[in-house]
């Protein structure tokens, strides 16, 4: 018998688990970025579950649970945040994605993890991307968020759609890349309804020349919905582009190809090999890892 999705029990949704992670810069009062340590009153930014720091030691990033309920993901990082604030002393978490004015790029700090073998290969993947992405766009901020199905409901559409597929585990690997290709034919949608950074810094460099003043400080574009998302936002150049394509039809080619990138040498990224006569990458490929995310789940 063929189910439609009416028949859909409500539990198989109510399991499914949502996560959500937001990133901010900690300024000073008057809106420059700050210099200063992740605080020792937030905890290890190494080994702390929630708040930690993402490219700079000034971008923090708050961290929630899985949680079942949606609101409840919201609330944990409005308490995270709260907080947070408590114990910045005279510092304040700048509000938008584009970062705050930043008068040289040196000034940007990249996060400090320790001495210990974790800590320093974070440190080190982090000396990577400024050398190859630049450090300015390596702290716009965003919020993340994670969504993952319950097994109820996996199994129960395996029923529905009455799959030849008799291994639960390859057709759940087949719809989540399906789910993953869907999100990303939409992601348009999502900056369209959520996306909010439409202004920045004149001191954000590759925003010289391609957008309008607003004031002295700002430049913007009438119509933008996400800089951040956008061409001069947080995005691979033009030509690593081309190099590196990752495979979403499968989840072997999906593998496959993220093996490929991590494990292909890319010349350009040699120079970087020995500067400071200190590790300044984790590797000099075309990746450093295999930590790929979607665009699309960064909306703001």
């Amino acid at each position: 018998m063929t189910l439609s999705i009416e028949q859909l029990p409500a539990e198989c949704l109510i399991g499914s688990k949502v996560g959500l992670e937001k990133e901010g810069l900690r300024v000073t009062p008057n809106g420059y970025l700050s210099m200063t340590d992740h605080p020792s009153a937030l905890g290890a930014s190494l080994t702390h579950p929630c708040i930690t720091t993402d490219f700079s030691e000034s971008l923090l990033e708050l961290i929630s649970p899985p949680f079942e309920n949606s609101l409840e993901a919201l609330n944990f990082i409005s308490e995270a945040e709260a907080f947070v604030h408590r114990h910045l002393d005279d510092e304040l978490i700048w509000s938008a994605s584009m970062p705050c004015p930043i008068e040289n790029e040196d000034d940007i700090r990249i996060a400090e993890y320790g001495p210990s073998h974790p800590g320093m290969q974070k440190t080190i993947y982090r000396r990577g991307l400024a050398h190859r992405y630049g450090k300015q766009m390596q702290v716009i901020a965003g919020v993340h968020f994670n969504f993952s199905f319950s097994n109820e409901l996996w199994i129960w559409l395996q029923k529905a759609s009455s799959s030849s597929m008799g291994n639960t585990t390859a057709f759940i690997a087949e719809r989540t890349m399906s789910a993953v290709r869907n999100a990303q034919r939409h992601d348009w949608l999502l900056l369209f309804l959520f996306g909010a950074s439409p202004a920045t810094s004149r001191s954000f460099s590759s925003a010289n020349g391609r957008l309008i003043p607003f004031d002295k400080h700002t430049l913007y574009l009438p119509y933008a919905t996400s800089l951040r998302m956008g061409d001069m936002g947080y995005a691979n150049s033009p030509l690593i582009n081309r190099e590196v394509v990752i495979n979403h039809n499968s989840l072997t080619g999906y593998i496959d190809s993220l093996r490929s990138v991590i494990n292909t040498p890319y010349l350009a990224y040699e120079q970087f090999d020995g500067l400071d006569g200190s590790e300044q990458q984790l590797s000099n490929t075309l990746l450093q890892t295999e930590q790929v995310s979607l665009r699309s789940r960064d909306v703001f």
